[in-house]
């Protein structure tokens, strides 16, 4: 074989190759050296999981390293990618800029060769191409799924002036200078890069404390910053003195208050807008979210740089910029017999959920709920929650079974969808011609109707008639 891999628990090896990576262009900030050796201090839990890396060589020498980590996942052994809800990309440190994607798939196999003994593979923000160069990711398998969500990057240019012009709309541009105005009437505004290490660090503080305030109001789901070990990580990282240059911390004041905080990195040829944070409250009025972006942007091309890479998420604010959209893949992929049957079995139930979460809540009727009796019966049907909810339970689910066909009064509104599973499947996928009430069913003749459980909206209309009807 022109390639084979080897699996590595010393990180020796790893930090010798890494600058290396980083020369030719083929690596990531968060696969960096400087990223992992914090990330490894301070977010790892050595207790349950055990950090490894992939190295793949040829002839001349190693070309690709994949730092991986090994865990245990509701009693599967899991390996993936180290990221711990911190990194956005996940992806391998390429030290050749000559490989060729004839050669792809023999890489491939040398890398899960090497895998340790596993039952799943599952990487997750995994790039088309990688580093400052767009080389290639050599590990996107034909398997590899579309995330729902993608990477966002602007292309800078040579003027700050002649960017605005282009990207932005002339109404916009007039409203950033009328709050502009408004906001120097509140006093001196600064723009700052900081690099003394005690402002570092507060900078830091203000962005955990707005961050979870901004949590707290919006209802995140996860604010990553609210781990202490997440928290120690980026303070790792912002107060190394050797790093001053490499994590970018900037800042914008009014008469000395912090309003806005970014904590970024400067890799290659780009500006990573990593962690941005901004006031709400009575500074809101002035943007200085927006005001934030457009200051870093107008130093990122002072500094020379191409690209401000605007990371992971499809934010509305990315758009204004025209960015390069670049999607991000799922690699999931069973490395056993038990590995591939529960990815299948969760592949299904997230089907299930998407069906029973991502649409309306429906409309349920007397006449539905007969119809899902005729065919499950009626100890099915309230084993699967149906009846259960507060708002049928005054009308007993064996009444309705001896109820007429036809009976349309609607005695649910909202609130059923997380206690009656089967209702959507029911609706969307069952044909509902052969169980309903003779008036119901759609009069042509000789075919099998599958209006009703096509047609969209409440789930007590009637299904459609065909034309023959």
């Amino acid at each position: 074989m022109r390639y084979r891999g080897t699996c590595h628990q010393d990180f020796e090896t790893y930090w010798a190759h890494a600058s290396e990576a980083e020369a030719c262009g083929g690596c990531s900030p968060f696969q960096a050296s400087f990223w992992l050796r914090a990330w490894l201090a301070e977010v790892l839990k050595p207790e349950i999981e055990s950090p490894f890396f992939v190295e793949i060589r040829d002839a001349t020498g190693p070309v690709l390293l994949m730092p991986l980590l090994f865990s245990r996942s509701y009693g599967l052994s899991v390996i993936s990618g180290i990221d711990g809800g911190l990194s956005d990309y996940v992806a391998p440190l390429l030290l050749s800029a000559d490989l060729q994607q004839r050669h792809f798939p023999e890489i491939v196999a040398a890398f899960l060769a090497a895998l340790p003994k596993a039952d799943v593979l599952n990487l997750k923000k995994m790039p088309l191409t990688i580093g400052p160069r767009k080389l290639a990711n050599p590990l996107l398998l034909k398997a590899a799924k579309k995330m729902p969500y993608s990477s966002h990057g602007i292309a800078l240019g040579n003027s700050w002036e002649t960017l605005l012009a282009e990207r932005t709309s002339t109404s916009s541009r007039a409203t950033r200078r009328r709050k502009a105005r408004k906001l120097a009437e509140k006093g001196a505004v600064a723009f700052v890069v900081v690099e003394d290490i005690p402002l570092r660090l507060e900078a830091l503080k203000f962005t955990i404390r707005e961050r979870k305030k901004r949590a707290t109001q919006l209802g995140w789901d996860v604010n990553v910053l609210e781990d202490q070990s997440a928290a120690q990580f980026c303070a790792r990282l912002v107060a190394d003195p050797s790093l001053v240059k490499t994590v970018h911390v900037s800042t914008i004041a009014v008469s000395g208050e912090l309003i806005a905080v970014h904590v970024g990195f400067v890799h290659g040829n780009a500006l990573f807008w990593y962690l941005p944070t901004f006031r709400g409250d009575e500074w809101s009025s002035f943007s200085p979210g927006q005001m934030l972006l457009d200051r870093e942007l107008q130093w990122a091309i002072e500094q020379r740089l191409d690209i401000l890479d605007l990371t992971i998420g499809d934010e509305r604010y990315k758009q204004e910029w025209d960015p390069i959209t670049s999607p991000l893949f799922e690699l999931k992929t069973g490395l056993s017999i038990v590995g591939t049957g529960a990815i299948r079995a969760n592949q299904g139930m997230r089907a299930l959920k998407r069906l029973l979460v991502k649409r309306p809540t429906p409309d349920v009727d007397c006449a539905d709920l007969h119809r899902m009796t005729c065919f499950l019966g009626p100890s099915l049907v309230e084993r699967n929650g149906l009846g259960k909810t507060d708002r049928l339970s005054s009308v007993p689910l064996r009444a309705m079974t001896d109820a007429a066909g036809g009976f349309r009064a609607k005695s649910v509104g909202t609130g059923l969808q997380q206690d009656a599973p089967l209702l959507w499947f029911w609706r969307e996928h069952m044909t509902l011609a052969p169980f309903m009430p003779e008036r119901d069913r759609p009069a042509a003749a000789g075919r099998r109707s599958t209006a009703g459980c096509q047609q969209r909206g409440s789930l007590g209309s009637r299904p459609r008639p065909s034309k023959a009807a």
